[in-house]
């Protein structure tokens, strides 16, 4: 655990340690029966393939840091594409989006950063050549990839003239509460706009952002920079989005 907790993000630790703490009550002098006792007890309770997939991966590493390995077979899956908002949604929630939040938004729509890269985002970070991910303060961001994400110019001349409120934070807040505080500016803004909050969530900001990229023809490779993924994979799941309209498109062109 010593190595996971020097090697891990602290997210990343907290979620593996709950996941071993609340398998303690299942372990045996022999782990593996535990732990599948453990994840029996989960799937029972139903508790989706893809968590129990991830609190297997989660406990197998622990153990084989003490040199057990356990051996279980994956939960298979169905891995559900990205969702987005419709453009008659994007207009409903700037329309109603109020002070700092409209700009968050904004940001979150033509940049794509995720939620902790939102979080920690500082003046300083605004360059001439785009908003620029790296390290400070002890964050580091996914995977310790450092990137330039090119945006509208004119969205780095709105966020350099925002009001500091919070030292060199543009969109400051407790740390910790971040997606809770974004995610409720979301929410009551969604209610304002007349819109399913339940519907409404950050990241479909980021879904938006990539298949708008692509949609524009930029290539898989800059889009992948831009998002920051070191999987082409991840990058393709947004591709899926587009196929979809596209083939319909032809279909009527074709048939109708």
């Amino acid at each position: 655990m010593q190595e996971v907790a020097l090697l891990r993000k602290p997210n990343t630790l907290r979620e593996a340690k709950r996941i071993c703490y609340a398998a303690v009550p299942f372990l045996t002098d022999d782990p593996r029966p535990g732990v599948l006792a453990y994840l029996t007890k989960r799937k029972a309770d139903g508790v989706e393939p893809r968590t129990l997939e991830n609190e297997r991966v989660r406990l197998g590493a622990f153990y084989r840091s003490t040199g057990v390995k356990l051996d279980i077979p994956r939960f298979k899956f169905v891995l559900c594409k990205p969702e987005v908002y419709t453009q008659d949604e994007l207009t409903a929630i700037f329309a109603k989006a109020h002070g700092r939040d409209y700009w968050l938004f904004k940001t979150a729509l033509q940049s794509g950063l995720r939620l902790q890269e939102l979080m920690f985002l500082e003046y300083d970070n605004l360059l001439d050549a785009g908003i620029q991910v790296t390290s400070h303060d002890g964050w580091t961001p996914k995977d310790s990839e450092e990137r330039v994400v090119k945006v509208p110019q004119s969205l780095i001349t709105s966020l350099r003239n925002l009001n500091r409120i919070g030292g060199n934070l543009v969109f400051p807040t407790k740390r910790g509460t971040v997606q809770n505080k974004m995610l409720r500016g979301l929410k009551r803004t969604a209610k304002r706009a007349g819109l399913d909050p339940a519907k409404c969530w950050m990241h479909k900001f980021r879904a938006n952002f990539c298949t708008t990229l692509l949609r524009a023809g930029v290539s898989l490779q800059d889009v992948m920079h831009q998002m920051g993924h070191s999987n082409v994979k991840s990058t393709m799941r947004y591709m899926a989005l587009l196929e979809g309209a596209d083939l319909q498109t032809k279909i009527e062109a074709v048939w109708g």
